[in-house]
């Protein structure tokens, strides 16, 4: 999903996957990120919005120059159930249309909702 995603909005990716909202990224990790712009899809739900922060915060702590994320609030699939991940939204992504995105501005709170 993510390298489709990236396809369709045009930009080189190197995707990264960390399977739980409970894990850290390795230490031993971190260096690749440094002078990164990284863009996080995490669950749209609690522990995948405190899981984004908690690696937003390691990845700015090792030297990423952005972070952010895509924003699934509230989008929907056809069959009406909420898109709650990356894959979800690869599903019915427009390819014309750009992805919607949170900055996290403060790592320390997720992202407000407007």
């Amino acid at each position: 999903a993510a390298m489709q995603v990236a396809s369709w909005e045009g930009v080189n990716v190197a995707p990264v996957c960390i399977t739980g909202a409970g894990n850290s990224i390795n230490a031993e990790a971190l260096h690749h990120f440094t002078g990164k712009h990284i863009r996080i899809a995490t669950h749209d739900d609690a522990a995948g919005l405190a899981a984004g922060a908690n690696w937003a915060r390691q990845l700015y702590r090792a030297g990423a120059t952005r972070v952010d994320r895509f924003d699934f609030h509230g989008m929907a699939k056809q069959n009406g159930k909420l898109v709650k991940d990356l894959a979800d939204y690869a599903a019915l992504l427009n390819p014309t249309s750009p992805a919607p995105c949170c900055v996290f501005g403060d790592v320390a709170k997720s992202c407000e909702r407007t």
